[in-house]
């Protein structure tokens, strides 16, 4: 395989999408192999969807939003929404994809 590929047929075990931040443009792919799980929680319950909406990783949350394989509500344990944390931070742009869904 050349640098910079991405073989989504070797036999990978579905991984947390936390440390795959940097590969925004290959998500998708990642998401439809089923190679990464979309709704895994890190140590305070905040999902892939909360901690691109708190970060402003806009590109991210419309993937993960299209992708249809996460819950735009659900609760961190603070019982705090993705929308929140965009909203909270001042992502304007990340409130809006939430606004249309």
């Amino acid at each position: 395989m050349l640098r910079g590929q991405l073989n989504l047929k070797s036999p990978v075990p579905v991984k947390p999408i936390y440390p795959i931040w940097r590969l925004v443009g290959r998500l998708r792919l990642l998401l439809e192999a089923g190679k990464v799980d979309a709704e895994s929680k890190g140590r305070f319950g905040q999902t892939p969807l909360s901690r691109s909406a708190k970060n402003g990783h806009e590109a991210v949350v419309r993937q993960l939003l299209d992708s249809g394989k996460v819950h735009a509500d659900s609760k961190d344990n603070g019982g705090r929404t993705p929308l929140w944390w965009a909203a909270q931070n001042g992502r304007k742009a990340a409130v809006k994809f939430f606004e249309v869904r």
